[in-house]
Parts: structure tokens; C-alpha cells; sequence
């Protein structure tokens, strides 16, 4: 009967009167603070479960479920970072800060280098959206000859492991840039992508031979005729470490394209008695080495003998000689360089070292100043910087990578890989030319790849070779 009362009142009213008896008639569900307290702790623990099963899923023993929770978490991270990149415009071989402003390619006025040279310039072009090699002419600054290879369709000959490197999503064509490339006499070039498969292209970008693994850094030829490089090793080869570690390798690689020799870069270190280096810190250190340049001895000297090899560890700031003809040691030193990238040979009794001078900071690496060229003399055991005012001067600080090379004329070329820029400083510490990675249209300074200077000789034969190859250039 009250139903039928409330049924014919209700409908006398309005509908905006009968929306606020409807939102404001009284809770059927009492509410307990208990439940929602009981709920909540459910609720945080259910999240904590689901956390700690996607770190897990990423770890080699995961089960099924804890694989495919670890996979749609990452999911989730990537399509947040793709989705923030498309909207800031972002492109990871941006370059650092966005130095130089008006500065934009090639100043080089006529005669500031030495005559008959060229550069083997490694950039990123950020129109193009993809890396590219260019052989440039040092007299004029006239492009040579550009290398554009396939990189996806190179990528597609690779067997190797998404796991060891993921070609596809890490090392496309809008991410590869071609790194420490070195042109053979037929115009020919070798290269990697820093952490990818070495690969050997003809001067038209056709494809030689590729060679699976996870190459980086630096490419030297030796006395032989052969390539040294650096490789990791997955998995590690070494004990008392775990699948993550960076077991960093060098690696001898013949003309075409066959391993003839590899070696633990930590496990040097061990036969040494230098065990220290890989094992002595206060928590684990999946990358305490970080070989970055395997410089081969040409030549026999005083100090060291043909074939023996100048490694540069970055971590431990070492640089040591050692001989793989006898698995020794010959010579170590840890500093005055922090964090250093290439050592050359520069005289039968100095190298020269490129010093990024990088503090590790809570913030990440953070350069003391500037960087430098450490040169140590083997005979006084004392070191010089040649360059030091030079560099300071014109705010050479790349945290990261970087590489120098003397020059006939008693300059040296640099190039700052993080802020994309090279340039040549004269003895007084004047800068004689320079190349700044600026895209005409995009505006914005990219990436640089280790670029290479080229000796007048070199030059002469390589220029000869390509103009050969009937590529249309």
C-alpha cells in the first residue's frame, strides 16, 4: 500500500525534483570504515605483487605469466616514451643542449688544413631522419662521396637475439647512425651502430658481409691488414657475475668479415692479477670495465712491440698495454684522465689520450671544466696536456664518447660527439676549422659518429677508388 502512495506521489512531481529525491535519498549501503581499509590493503597489495612480477619477468628464469606481466608493463613504459617523443618532437641523436648558435656546417677557410687531407664525417642528418657517412675534402670542404646503406634491410640478415640487441626497435634507420667508420683502399666501408653486427658495404652502400654481435666503439686496423674492435660477450664468460654483466671483449676481425681472435677484456685483467678492477666495489658493478678503443701498436718501440694492443678501459679510468702474443699485461695506469675515450700512439715513446675529465655525479656524468689530450711519455713517466688552454677555451666538454687525432700541421682535430660538433685547434688553441651538425631545415643540432681524419695519401688513393664505382655521385 506505501508503495503505491510513493508511486503516485513521485509522479507528481517533476523530474528535476525527482532527480534530487533520487541523489539525495538516504545510503542503502552503510558505510564501514573496516571494509575500506580492508579493501585498500588488498588493493596496495595486489599492486606489489604485480610489481614484483614484471621486475621478475625480466630476469632469464621468469615463469610464462611472470613474462607476460614484465611484457605489458614495458609495454606501457614504451608507448608513454613514444607518445612524450611525438609530442616534444624528440629524436634520441638530438644533440646535448643545443650549443652554437648561428653556427651551422662547414667553416673552413681556405688553407686552414693541411693540403690534400679529407674527413671521414659520421652524422646523423636530422632532415633525412637517418645516419650518414660522408668523405669531405679538407682543401675546399666539398662533399666527395656519401654512404647511405639499407640499414633495415641489413638489420633483416641478422640472427641475432632481440635479447643481446633488438635491431628492429633500438637500431632502425631513424636511430642507427654508423659509427667509427673506416674506408678501406676500394672505397669500401666498415662500421657498426654501436652495439649491433659489424658490417662491411661497397663504395655504393651494397652489402659485403655482416657479422653478428654486439660491436662497439672503436674499429683500428693493425700491421696486418686486420681489424681490432670491440665486442661484449653474451653471456658473460667470466664468474661470480650475472647475465646482465658487460663482459666487454676485443675482438680481431679479418678483411672479410671472419673472427680470428677474441678475448675478455675482464678476464685480461684477471690472468694479470688485476682482479681488483672487476670484482672491488662496495655493490655490484654489472659495467665496471667499459672498453671503449683497442689500439693497435704498428710497429715495434723501446716500450712495446708490433702487434701488442693499447686498451682504454672508461670505468676505472685505466689505460693498459697488453700483448696477446704471451696473455700479459705489459704496462698499466689508472688517471690523470677520468672517464677517458681514445689513446693513440704518437711518438716511439708518448700516446696521447683523450680525456673527457667526467665526474660520475649523482645527476649523472658531469665534465670538470673540459675535456683534454693527456699526453704520457713512457721514458719520464711524466704527462702534459698540449691542448688543455685550447679546450677550455672553446668549452670542449662531452661527457660521453669523443676522439682526437694530431695532424700534420701541429693541430689537432676533436670531435664532441654529445653536442655535435668537430673542429681543429692550432697550437695556440685557435679554432682553424669546424663542422657543426646543424639540419637546414629542422634547425637542431645532431649526433655525430666517431668521424675520422685521412692522411693526404689515403685521401689520394681512397678519392681515386671512388671515382671509380659508377654510383652516379
Amino acid at each position: 500500500m506505501n508503495n503505491k502512495k510513493d508511486t503516485a506521489a513521485d509522479s507528481s512531481l517533476s523530474f528535476d525534483q525527482r532527480l534530487e529525491t533520487l541523489l539525495t535519498k538516504k545510503r542503502v549501503i552503510k558505510f564501514e570504515l573496516w571494509l575500506a581499509l580492508l579493501l585498500a590493503v588488498i588493493g596496495a597489495g595486489l599492486i606489489n605483487i604485480y610489481a614484483l612480477m614484471a621486475i621478475k619477468g625480466a630476469e632469464k628464469d621468469a615463469s610464462p605469466i611472470e613474462r607476460a606481466i614484465h611484457g605489458a608493463a614495458r609495454g606501457i613504459e614504451i608507448a608513454k616514451h613514444l607518445a612524450t617523443d611525438a609530442i616534444n618532437n624528440y629524436n634520441p641523436r638530438l644533440a646535448r643542449g643545443q650549443r652554437f648558435k648561428g653556427e651551422a656546417g662547414w667553416t673552413l677557410p681556405k688553407g686552414a688544413a693541411p693540403a690534400g687531407m679529407a674527413v671521414v664525417l659520421s652524422r646523423y642528418d636530422g632532415d633525412e631522419k637517418r645516419g650518414l657517412v660522408e668523405f669531405v675534402d679538407l682543401d675546399t670542404g666539398a662533399l666527395i662521396h656519401s654512404w647511405r646503406p639499407d640499414v633495415d634491410a641489413i638489420n633483416a640478415l641478422s640472427k641475432t637475439p632481440e635479447r643481446i640487441s633488438h635491431l628492429k626497435r633500438d637500431y632502425g634507420l631513424r636511430r642507427y647512425i654508423e659509427t667509427d667508420p673506416f674506408v678501406l683502399s676500394d672505397g669500401s666501408l666498415l662500421y657498426h651502430g654501436m652495439g649491433s653486427p659489424l658490417v662491411r658495404i661497397d663504395a655504393c652502400s651494397r652489402v659485403i658481409w655482416t657479422l653478428d654481435g654486439d660491436f662497439h666503439h672503436s674499429i683500428e686496423p693493425d700491421a696486418n691488414g686486420d681489424f681490432w674492435t670491440v665486442e661484449s660477450f653474451h653471456p658473460p664468460t667470466i664468474p661470480f657475475v650475472d647475465s646482465e654483466f658487460d663482459d666487454d671483449a676485443i675482438a680481431k676481425i679479418s678483411p672479410d668479415g671472419h673472427a680470428l681472435y677474441r678475448k675478455s677484456a675482464a678476464q685480461i685483467l684477471i690472468d694479470a692479477g688485476l682482479q681488483h678492477v672487476v670484482y672491488s666495489h662496495d655493490e655490484y658493478d654489472p659495467d665496471p670495465i667499459h672498453l671503449n678503443d683497442v689500439q693497435p701498436v704498428l710497429e715495434d718501440g723501446p716500450y712495446w712491440k708490433r702487434g701488442d694492443l693499447f686498451l682504454s678501459l672508461r670505468n676505472p679510468s685505466m689505460i693498459l698495454l697488453y700483448r696477446p702474443s704471451t696473455n700479459a699485461v705489459v704496462w698499466s695506469r689508472q688517471g690523470p684522465w677520468l672517464m677517458q675515450h681514445d689513446v693513440d700512439i704518437v711518438s716511439d715513446h708518448e700516446i696521447a689520450v683523450f680525456n673527457n675529465n667526467t665526474a660520475a655525479t649523482p645527476k649523472g656524468g658531469k665534465t670538470i671544466g673540459s675535456n683534454n689530450i693527456v699526453v704520457y711519455d713512457f721514458a719520464t713517466e711524466g704527462t702534459r696536456e698540449p691542448f688543455a688552454a685550447g679546450f677550455l677555451q672553446n668549452h670542449i666538454r662531452t661527457e660521453t664518447n669523443g676522439l682526437f687525432r694530431f695532424l700534420p700541421d701541429g693541430s689537432v682535430m676533436v670531435e664532441e660527439h654529445d653536442y655535435g660538433r668537430l673542429l681543429a685547434l692550432g697550437p695556440d688553441g685557435a679554432v682553424r676549422w669546424s663542422f657543426v651538425n646543424r639540419a637546414p631545415k629542422d634547425g637542431r643540432v645532431y649526433h655525430l659518429g666517431w668521424s675520422g681524419a685521412v692522411s693526404a695519401e689515403r685521401a689520394a688513393e681512397i678519392r681515386n677508388a671512388l671515382a671509380q664505382t659508377g654510383c652516379g655521385e
